[in-house]
């Protein structure tokens, strides 16, 4: 069976196709919706009235991966508009980075101290965890509403406008496809990942994970992430002179794809990883990127992450030999069971905490009781998926991360 044999997209409303035909009307979407190289750099500056992008190591991942957008990704109307927005927002907040800095140079002295980075694939509860460590006064999480427009406020501008703009994007998922709500909340207030972050140096997983960009992904695949996690270190740096005072929490499930790369650039990080039946993580990741592919093309080929498995496979276990060989710092790693999580998420939270020497102060337990007890699961409704439609088999997923679960005690989960 491939992948495409059970498979079904999930519905979107009438508007969707409503635009994407006024696009079609027009000669197709690329004449409604540009994604031309230099215009949606002169449309970032036009608008900042900026031209400082900073280190120019942003230019060749930008110039490959807008190519593989217009030649490969086949984007819709409303698809084009999603990407145009993220692009130029991205270009947009480099200038404002740079304005930032030639004001107020000094905040490159300030080191990003000691940051907790939540990693893990997909679905393994990176994003909860993420979000009960939030509920810690003297810890931070980078909102979507401080992230989409790192400029200080200007005089006369309300926090509650920036809001109000960073919601209508993160929204603009929900209203694309309804039934993503289920798979993943988004919202101005809710904490973003690290690959938000690397959008800015155009090398993340984001557009390879929601766009079929072959060529940029192999580029991807091949090229060395140092700049994009400086460039993220040099965000943080802004960000946290506007704002002093807590510590980052921070959160990006490919982070173990190259933690050697993580501790080169943020050598102090307190890693908390997360573990979880892979035969969970996989269908549910399929499912999750197939529905974001679909918000942006007619044209969504999930055989295309048919290596992933074999990825992550290779991945999981080269980490436990970078740990068993001292590559990369085994101690400033916290190993959290996602079922631990789930069975007690306080509890679990404290352990990683006394693992790392932080206070888990006398009122953090309450508060993330009464954080979960306003986000019930299935708050949004389930979201339901299984190995078949995508052609996966529980028997052979089980058998090639048999050494991976076992290494770390991971619990095989039962269908709900």
């Amino acid at each position: 069976m491939s992948f495409l044999d059970a498979w079904k997209p999930p519905a979107r409303p009438a508007w969707v196709e409503h635009l994407n035909s006024m696009a079609d009307a027009v000669g197709g979407p690329a004449r409604l919706v540009s994604l031309d190289s230099d215009e949606l750099i002169e449309s970032a500056t036009d608008s900042t009235g900026y031209t400082d992008f900073g280190p120019d190591t942003w230019r060749r991942h930008y110039d490959i991966l807008v190519g593989s957008i217009n030649g490969q990704a086949s984007l819709h109307a409303a698809g084009r508009l999603l990407t145009r927005s993220e692009i130029v927002r991205c270009l947009r907040n480099r200038l404002f980075v740079e304005a930032y800095l030639e004001a107020h140079p000094e905040a490159l002295e300030t080191p990003v101290r000691e940051p907790v980075m939540i990693c893990g694939y997909g679905r393994s509860g990176t994003s909860i965890t993420q979000e009960l460590f939030g509920c810690d006064p003297s810890m931070r999480a980078p909102l979507a509403t401080d992230l989409f427009n790192v400029s200080p406020l200007a005089e006369g501008e309300s926090r509650s406008e920036r809001v109000r703009f960073a919601d209508g994007e993160q929204r603009y998922y929900d209203d694309v496809v309804p039934e993503y709500t289920a798979m993943h909340e988004n919202g101005a207030e809710l904490p973003v990942e690290c690959l938000m972050f690397q959008m800015h140096e155009f090398l993340s997983a984001n557009f390879f994970g929601t766009l079929d960009v072959p060529d940029y992904l192999m580029h991807a695949m091949t090229t060395d992430w140092r700049s994009a996690y400086r460039y993220q270190y040099r965000m943080l740096q802004v960000m946290q002179h506007q704002r002093p005072g807590q510590r980052w929490v921070l959160k990006g499930p490919t982070h173990q794809d190259r933690l050697e790369v993580l501790f080169e650039v943020f050598p102090d990080a307190k890693v908390v990883q997360l573990h979880r039946d892979p035969r969970k993580m996989i269908p549910s990741s399929f499912s999750l990127l197939g529905t974001l592919r679909w918000m942006r093309s007619d044209r969504v080929d999930l055989s295309a992450l048919a290596f992933v498995p074999v990825t992550m496979k290779t991945t999981l276990e080269r980490v436990i030999t970078q740990r068993e060989n001292a590559d990369i710092p085994g101690d400033q790693i916290y190993d959290l069971l996602y079922a631990d999580l789930v069975n007690d998420p306080a509890a679990a939270v404290r352990r990683a905490y006394a693992h790392h020497g932080l206070d888990f102060g006398a009122g953090q337990g309450g508060r993330i009781v009464a954080y979960l007890k306003a986000k019930p699961k299935g708050k949004h409704g389930s979201h339901r998926y299984t190995l078949e439609e995508f052609g996966l088999d529980s028997d052979q997923l089980g058998e090639m991360f048999r050494d991976y679960q076992t290494h770390y005690g991971v619990p095989e989960e039962s269908d709900p």
